[in-house]
């Protein structure tokens, strides 16, 4: 969760060609989180061939629970955009010094037990605070409006391989439809499609996306929707 405050203006030109910055900061909150380091593998006798093979597995896992101790962190955003005629440009830098505080980490070492062939979990340490960085992203788009058609394109890289994103809206009346398609950070091209529906001051959106899970290659779907007062 991150509540945020932020601000974006015109600093040179007029509506018709302008130059635009804006930045905001975030105040993190973190529910929870784990870590775990580990190494595992099998161990021989000796001599080599004389005794049979044991696995070996250990790893050191650090957590914080949902409802022990919120993580706390603050960061912040900033962005410029150049606008001329139908044309925006822009460039932006996303959580920049964001890092979390977990003032209620625990620690538990896992190992496994040639003995019993099972596998055992010990605490270890309690209560000690632990930091965590989310990774800063970073956006460049570019936009082009001609009466009721908008198409637009933007690369994203938050430090796990880049992301590309290519769509268009078309409004009609009091409605707009949405789609386009994405070139994710494993390469694989995701698919997206929507609407909105404006009331003077008060919008409404649905959307829907596809997208596809580290391990695995079997496509999900996402459904999102938004309330806007403009």
């Amino acid at each position: 969760m991150a509540p945020s405050i932020g601000y974006a203006g015109r600093i040179a030109g007029d509506s018709t060609t302008g130059f635009y910055v804006g930045a905001a900061v975030h105040y993190y909150l973190g529910i929870a989180f784990a870590r775990t380091n580990g190494t595992g593998g099998f161990v021989t006798g000796n001599p080599i061939f004389g005794a049979p093979v044991k696995p070996t597995v250990s790893a050191v896992t650090d957590y914080s629970k949902a409802g022990n101790a919120f993580g706390h962190g603050v960061g912040g955003d900033v962005g410029v955009a150049w606008v001329s005629g139908p044309v925006e440009l822009g460039v932006g830098v996303n959580d920049i010094g964001a890092t979390l505080t977990w003032t209620d980490t625990r620690e538990d070492t896992l190992r496994y037990d040639t003995t019993s062939n099972a596998i055992r979990t010990n605490p270890g340490p309690n209560h000690f605070t632990t930091k965590t960085k989310l990774p800063v992203s970073y956006i460049a788009n570019i936009a082009y409006a001609v009466g009721k058609t908008t198409l637009g394109a933007d690369v994203l890289n938050n430090g796990r391989g880049a992301t590309i994103h290519v769509g268009g809206e078309q409004r009609l009346g009091l409605f707009a439809l949405r789609g386009g398609v994405a070139r994710d950070q494993r390469k694989r091209v995701e698919f997206g499609w929507g609407g909105g529906l404006r009331l003077g001051a008060i919008g409404l959106d649905l959307g829907f996306w596809t997208h596809t899970n580290s391990i695995s290659n079997e496509r999900g779907i996402t459904m999102a929707t938004s309330l806007s007062i403009y």
